[in-house]
């Protein structure tokens, strides 16, 4: 699924992916180790739950990233959430544009 808002698209991650979507991780001051595109491998393999992390870019240069946990069990309900069984979550963004589009591309997943 590619979102496009305001000349930003939402990308789902793949693998080929992954060292720019880290660097722009490593760049960003609220940044946290659950943010890199490994953790979403360790949240599959850990507790089987499907992950969907993906990215906004604007001109091929990524403005933000969002990482989402499709919890489904009877202690934690069903629900869609940032970053599951980490300390700290949510989007990173560089621009209010990207937080919007990331945050709509979460919404129609969750429905």
């Amino acid at each position: 699924m590619n979102q496009v808002t305001s000349n930003i698209q939402v990308h789902p991650l793949a693998d080929a992916d992954n060292t720019r979507c880290d660097a722009f991780v490593w760049s960003h001051e609220h940044a946290t180790f659950f943010h890199r595109a490994g953790w979403s491998e360790v949240i599959r393999s850990t507790f089987g739950h499907d992950t969907y992390f993906v990215y906004a870019e604007r001109d091929g240069e990524i403005v933000g990233i969002l990482s989402l946990v499709h919890n489904k069990s009877r202690l934690f309900g069903n629900r869609l959430v940032s970053t599951s069984f980490c300390v700290h979550g949510g989007p990173l963004t560089t621009e209010p544009g990207a937080n919007t589009a990331l945050d709509a591309y979460a919404e129609d997943l969750a429905e």
